[in-house]
């Protein structure tokens, strides 16, 4: 799990990320932040392991603390 300081953060072009990589709030270590690829219109490469994301975190086998809880 990193820190909002560990983010990828680029100007003007699409940045590398993990939607697996876990990023907590210093502030609130129980708001946990999965980070996405961009997606562009007709794309579908960045779209899939978002998809089997939502898909593996909506499992209500999974212990409540790691399902998806809101998406934005």
């Amino acid at each position: 799990m990193s820190n909002a300081k560990d983010f990828d953060i680029q100007h003007g072009r699409t940045g590398k990320a993990d939607i697996y990589h876990e990023y907590a709030s210093p502030s609130n270590p129980q708001f946990i932040l999965h980070d996405s690829e961009d997606f562009e219109a007709g794309s579908f490469e960045n779209w899939k392991p978002v998809k089997t994301f939502i898909e593996e975190k909506c499992d209500g086998k999974l212990p409540l603390k790691d399902r998806l809880h809101a998406i934005q």
